[in-house]
């Protein structure tokens, strides 16, 4: 397994990665419930996962998981 979003200059190490996607995506469904907004949300996220790239993936997830969220309350 090779991580797509990760820094190039870390290694592939398979165990890390699929451990660190789990918390990754735990702290995520949290964040949902805990924050305000998509923004809140990223803003969350980031700060606690400084070092992760691709922002644009986490905007675009939290924006969608807050429409999600807006059509299952109706």
């Amino acid at each position: 397994m090779v991580a797509g979003h990760k820094r190039p200059e870390l290694p592939d190490d398979v165990a890390a990665t699929v451990a660190g996607t789990r918390d990754y995506i735990g702290h995520f469904i949290n964040e949902v419930d805990d924050s305000a907004d998509s923004r809140d949300m990223v803003a969350r996220i980031q700060q606690r996962y400084p070092d992760h790239g691709n922002p644009s993936a986490l905007i675009l997830s939290a924006v969608t998981a807050f429409k999600r969220k807006r059509h299952a309350a109706n």
